[in-house]
């Protein structure tokens, strides 16, 4: 049994589950020449220039922003084009039963917990624009890993490139 916790002390627990999975997955890729560095801003209009980092972690928040494509659009925004967004979320599933009752009790759910556990993930993903590089499900689909990349325009990216317009 979990023992009871100050708000601050469940804050302090997600951001230290935050930065061991970033830990873990930038060892993945070999490199050992990062520097991480973890904070919490509103997502939506986040304080930092274009192409500001490498990569971009979201973990389990796409449920509760009032407009999740804004969020990512913003995340793809600060992200390199050469760099990833590393999202693991939940949302709508593949089964319809399950996405039946996922759909049911969601308004109540998202009442009680801020989150609405019926948002199509794909369908924001698809919307904002990322190119999925990676996607892993489990849970019929309801709990979803996806490495993407940001979307950029074509005029940024030859700006960011130092490729000169034609």
């Amino acid at each position: 049994m979990l023992p009871l916790l100050a708000k601050e002390d469940w804050a302090e627990l997600r951001q230290r589950e935050k930065e061991i999975m970033v830990k873990t997955e930038l060892k993945s890729t070999g490199r050992s020449d990062y520097i991480l560095s973890v904070a919490n801003y509103a997502t939506e209009q986040l304080p930092f220039s274009d192409n500001s980092f490498d990569v971009i972690v979201e973990m389990f928040g796409l449920c509760s922003y009032d407009d999740p494509v804004r969020a990512l659009r913003e995340m793809s925004r600060v992200c390199k084009p050469d760099g990833h967004l590393l999202l693991l979320e939940h949302g709508k599933g593949r089964w319809e039963r399950i996405n039946g009752y996922l759909d049911k009790w969601a308004p109540r759910h998202a009442k009680v917990w801020g989150c609405w556990w019926n948002r199509d993930i794909r369908r924001c993903i698809r919307l904002a624009g990322l190119t999925i590089v990676k996607r892993e499900e489990r849970h019929f689909g309801t709990t979803q890993y996806v490495v993407a990349r940001p979307f950029k325009p074509l005029n940024e990216l030859e700006t960011y490139h130092k490729i000169p317009v034609d």
